[in-house]
């Protein structure tokens, strides 16, 4: 009896240009070519939910790491509301496993933000020259 799957390909850029630079191969790539894309926002694109993604991953990475959740103070997180996230989930998880590491209490201050070297984007016109175009997308087929 044959299997019914599905497969997602999500990508910060369109699959057509990631072939292109021959970063996806060609076979899975024509897995792909007729699927109807879902853009999804990435994180700077939804700073409405940034909030409870941080408050979270600090509550569950200080549990694992510290056997008790950590807060975060509301000068603390507009840092990272400005931070750009290029890396997405991924960059996230790495700063709060950072900020876990560095917090001296049980709440990540702004000092502690600061601490972990957190580049801020410039405030000039074209800071977003260097951004992925776009959002998200996932392929589902």
């Amino acid at each position: 009896m044959p299997l019914d799957i599905a497969v997602a390909l999500t990508a910060t850029r369109a699959p057509a240009s990631l072939l292109e630079e021959a970063l996806i191969a060609p076979e899975l790539f024509s897995r792909f070519e007729d699927a109807t894309p879902i853009e999804l926002p990435g994180l700077r694109d939804r700073s409405e939910d940034l909030f409870s993604i941080v408050a979270d991953r600090l509550a569950r990475e200080g549990l694992r790491v510290r056997g008790k959740p950590l807060g975060i103070e509301g000068s603390a997180f507009a840092r990272l509301v400005e931070y750009p996230f290029e890396g997405e989930d991924a960059e996230l998880a790495s700063i709060v496993t950072r900020l876990v590491a560095h917090a001296e209490g049980e709440v990540v201050k702004a000092a502690d933000v600061d601490a972990i070297g957190l580049q801020q984007p410039a405030l000039e016109a074209d800071a977003d020259a260097d951004r992925p175009a776009g959002p998200r997308s996932a392929l589902v087929r």
